[in-house]
């Protein structure tokens, strides 16, 4: 019974079967049962003799051995293990924990156009960080272009130690990332900007579907004019998940959505998100037959600006984490605890 219970100790992942969590003991029970039945068959003349000569005392000992064996394979194997231990191991608990970070960093941006046929053309980007030391430019992508528009990414991976290293109040150190861009008013023209973890590759289905859970993107809606202005002040996030429950929660799930999204983003286990407060402000004037609407053939089209401002509201970094409900040496234990009960209320059969 101490290798079964190792065995299926080392198996807990893959125990998700009541047929497998019981079958293998049962099997091992009934060849048991089959062993000590040959024995008792073939000793069947010398046992009944020492039964006969012995004494009642002897009897009761003999059977408490008898019930010891039994009850104890009988409540751990067929009871506590498919019943309690592999249910709990299958049970996820997460629990969040809050701490300072002196290396917290910039997330990374994405600017994306939206709308039907380019309805937001972007013609120009610039980037700059701004902090207590001074100014230093910033890493973007450029114009890309995707199915229903284009769209900018801007890595901060790159970003100085200054910047990295931010005060607890965050104001040490300012992103700010400029957009020129026209607009075709007659296209439903908008804007998406995202905020992600610089780490990851930017992929445009993951971040349209919502990819993640939580989502790895965290998408804004700012009111497009022609001077549109968003300031985002970032909150870091940071999601530990070792022992897989979102990949179980995912092969159990019939989200439509998961099947959009890519490997990159399904195979996380681990990885930084954001969330935070913002200001989006109008500044400018509406977009229809304004300064940078193509839709009206205007002779003298002119640039709008996006313009996004993102400082880190704190060093302060809550890490959620996944752990199982229960592990191998808690299942060993509560095992070992039942059996010294049994063995404990059987001894006074010998007394």
């Amino acid at each position: 019974m101490v290798v079964i219970n190792f065995l299926q100790a080392a198996l807990l992942d893959r125990l998700h079967s009541f047929v497998w969590i019981t079958g293998f003991p049962l099997v091992v029970f009934i060849l048991a049962l089959l062993g000590i039945a040959v024995f008792v068959w073939r000793s069947w003349g010398r046992l009944k003799a020492e039964w006969h000569a012995a004494e009642a005392p002897e009897h009761i000992a003999w059977i408490g051995i008898i019930l010891a064996i039994l009850s104890t394979i009988i409540i751990c194997e067929f009871l506590y293990m498919p019943l309690v231990a592999v249910p709990a191991w299958h049970r996820i608990q997460w629990t969040s924990t809050m701490s300072i970070s002196n290396t917290t960093g910039f997330p990374a941006i994405v600017v994306v156009g939206a709308g039907e046929n380019n309805a937001a053309q972007f013609t120009g980007v610039e980037c700059d960080f701004q902090g207590i030391h001074g100014g230093w430019d910033c890493t973007t992508s450029g114009v890309k272009l995707y199915d229903d528009g284009e769209y900018v990414t801007v890595n901060t991976t790159d970003q100085p130690n200054e910047l990295i290293n931010n005060s607890v109040d965050g104001s040490n150190a300012v992103l700010h990332l400029t957009i020129y861009t026209t607009y075709n008013s007659s296209a439903s023209p908008g804007l998406y900007i995202g905020f992600f973890d610089p780490s990851i590759n930017f992929n445009m289905t993951d971040f349209l579907y919502v990819c993640g859970n939580p989502p790895v993107y965290h998408c804004i809606l700012p009111l497009v004019s022609t001077s549109t202005y968003l300031s985002f002040h970032a909150e870091t996030y940071r999601l530990e998940d070792d022992v897989g429950a979102l990949k179980e929660e995912r092969e159990t799930s019939d989200a439509s959505a998961d099947q959009m999204c890519s490997s990159q983003v399904l195979g996380l286990t681990s990885y930084t998100y954001f969330d935070g407060t913002y200001d989006t402000l109008s500044m400018g004037e509406g977009i229809m037959n304004g300064t940078c609407d193509v839709a009206y053939g205007n002779a003298d089209v002119k640039d709008c600006t996006v313009t996004v401002q993102l400082a880190m509201a704190s060093s302060l970094v809550t890490t959620q984490t996944s752990r199982r409900g229960t592990d191998a040496l808690k299942i060993l234990i509560d095992e070992g605890s039942k059996l010294g009960g049994i063995t404990f209320f059987t001894w006074f059969f010998s007394v």
